[in-house]
């Protein structure tokens, strides 16, 4: 085997090694099979032997009901042990497969943003359903029948050579042949898979997008376009399919040849030979080529396995990538509410964009409603970004109760700082069921106060199905409002330490969003708000309003000290003052 390959295998391997730890009993009993299996293989070519010496040439019948049960018992021990290992294997590889999948899965979730952004939707798509099936492959073929395979040829090698030395030389001379082409062709195969894996996962993305913007696409007549590029993307996989497609049919004409013309003529010319000489019998030679046939289909084995290998690789390192990928801490932590302060934080998204937070300092006193605005881009939305700890501060530091949120248990955390985004998920459930998601204990009564407070109650009492009515996919049944009105329905049933509320009720008309904001506020008495938004109607009667100018605090104060002295306030104001009107205009 090609050293590059055994020691891209073993790396492999290695980082699996955990997984089949766990089956150690279960791996044991199977190569216990695999060895009783090969067994079986190994002896029963004799049976013919003595059949055919001993019973037809040498005219010893007896042989013949030695021959017969001897076979009978054996099929019947190979048929109990080969329904053991089926099973034995079939359940190691699948409960080894769920776990991994489980892990993947699990890392996907607890990526840190600036993790996940690596990957596309198609991409992660492919890992999941496309990349994943391959490991199957990998642990059943890649792992326990090659090394199972290894062990045939060891055994079945020396049984060649018991029979004849020179015959075994003779056959052995020809083996390398399909070897050396398919490290060859696997060579040239595996740049064609990487390429297409990167492809795929750039179609994969495309066909998602396309899928996501179905009405924005018909809305803009752009039919024709996305076809094109669909048809693009076919033609280009298409094309690398044709090729790795030569290269398989190659790799095949070699073994073809190697197996049918070249091997069986030198068996049944030099045998031949060696069976006038006198050297070994009739029997010995069908042994020998029984032998032959199984040591030969086991290289022909590890050949493909290696070729396949190469072609695999590109998405076995996607997901090696996605479990070695940096998952967020698990630091074990209690969490104390108490003030808020960022300490000349700043933070930019890449290395190559400009500061989205650019050393800003602030503090929040426990229990105030406090909002941060300005203009889009302003960077409101970073900050609590930051201190949801989806991104880390690239300088400074974020305390709450003068403990630094990185030394905080990150789940912890947001168990304890919920937010509510302009676009937060709803669940293609029942409104019920997207309710209990927050909180699986919450009563009835719970359930129907929080949708009271919100004002969302007298419409899914005249739903057919009430709060059993299933919402469709991301709420799609409901209406932009009724999507917010339920998300701030959740977070009333929970009521965390710290509420955040950005652009929350910017789908509501300015009194509905007010009796809303009303209600939060009432039962949020003793609790941090923090509102994001570019309402200044909602901001009137806070503790704190912070007015954030392309990174930087511009200033910090309530509405009425920032009308009399904050430039960039004033502009806001002014502005949404003159949309209201034209508003009111037409």
């Amino acid at each position: 085997m090609n050293n590059n390959i055994l020691i891209k295998k073993l790396k492999l391997i290695s980082n699996f090694k955990g997984y089949f730890m766990q089956k150690k009993l279960q791996i044991l009993f199977l190569f216990v099979s695999e060895i009783m299996l090969v067994g079986y293989l190994f002896i029963n070519p004799l049976f013919y032997k003595y059949y055919i010496d001993k019973a037809l040439l040498d005219k010893e019948i007896n042989y013949l009901k030695y021959v017969i049960c001897g076979q009978l018992l054996i099929f019947l021990i190979y048929t109990l042990i080969l329904y053991l290992n089926k099973n034995i294997k079939f359940n190691l590889i699948n409960s080894v497969l769920y776990k991994i999948r489980n892990d993947i899965f699990n890392s996907f979730l607890n990526f840190k943003e600036s993790h996940f952004n690596k990957y596309s939707a198609g991409d992660l798509k492919q890992i999941i359903f496309g990349d994943f099936e391959l490991i199957e492959k990998f642990i059943s073929k890649q792992i326990i029948d090659y090394i199972v395979s290894i062990f045939f040829i060891f055994i079945f090698g020396v049984g060649l050579f018991k029979i004849s030395i020179p015959l075994t030389f003779v056959c052995c001379a020809i083996i390398p042949l399909p070897y050396i082409a398919g490290i060859i062709i696997g060579k040239i195969n595996y740049k064609r898979a990487k390429k297409k894996r990167e492809l795929f996962g750039e179609y994969e993305n495309f066909l998602h997008f396309s899928l996501q913007s179905w009405k924005e696409i018909k809305s803009l007549s752009l039919e024709k376009q996305q076809l094109y590029v669909f048809l693009d993307y076919r033609r280009k996989i298409a094309k690398y399919d044709i090729r790795s497609g030569y290269c398989d049919y190659i790799k095949e004409m070699v073994d073809f040849i190697n197996e049918s013309f070249l091997i069986k003529l030198s068996i049944y010319f030099f045998g031949g030979l060696l069976v006038m000489r006198g050297d070994f019998s009739i029997g010995s030679l069908l042994v020998f080529l029984n032998y032959y046939t199984i040591f030969y289909s086991k290289i022909i084995f590890i050949s493909s396995s290696d070729y396949e290998f190469h072609s695999d690789l590109p998405s076995f390192s996607k997901i090696i990538n996605i479990l070695s990928d940096k998952k967020e801490e698990e630091i074990q932590n209690s969490f104390n509410n108490g003030d808020i302060s960022f300490n000349n934080v700043s933070f930019r998204y890449s290395a190559t964009s400009q500061f989205m937070l650019d050393h800003i300092s602030f503090s929040i006193k426990q229990g105030e409603k406090v909002a941060f605005v300005g203009k889009s881009g302003s960077g409101k939305s970073t900050i609590v970004k930051l201190l949801l700890k989806i991104h880390s501060p690239l300088e400074g530091s974020i305390y709450i109760n003068g403990e630094n949120i990185e030394h905080i248990n990150d789940k912890l955390l947001r168990k304890n700082i919920k937010s509510i985004m302009q676009e937060s998920i709803l669940f293609n459930i029942s409104i019920k069921e997207n309710l209990l998601l927050i909180k699986p204990d919450a009563s009835e009564n719970q359930i129907i106060n929080a949708c009271k407070m919100v004002h969302l109650n007298d419409f899914i009492e005249q739903l057919p199905d009430k709060y059993n009515t299933i919402i469709g996919e991301k709420g799609v049944q409901l209406s932009g409002g009724q999507k917010q009105c339920l998300n701030l329905a959740r977070l009333l049933l929970s009521m965390p330490e710290i509420i955040v509320l950005d652009e929350a009720m910017s789908a509501l008309d300015s009194k509905m969003a007010e009796n809303v904001q009303k209600e939060i506020m009432d039962a949020a008495e003793n609790k941090t708000v923090i509102i994001i938004t570019h309402k200044l109607t909602s901001v009137f009667n806070l503790d704190k309003i912070f007015v954030i100018d392309d990174g930087k605090i511009a200033a910090i104060g309530t509405h009425r000290e920032l009308l009399s002295g904050c430039d960039v306030y004033i502009k806001l104001y002014n502005e949404q003052i003159l949309d209201y009107k034209n508003v009111g205009n037409e």
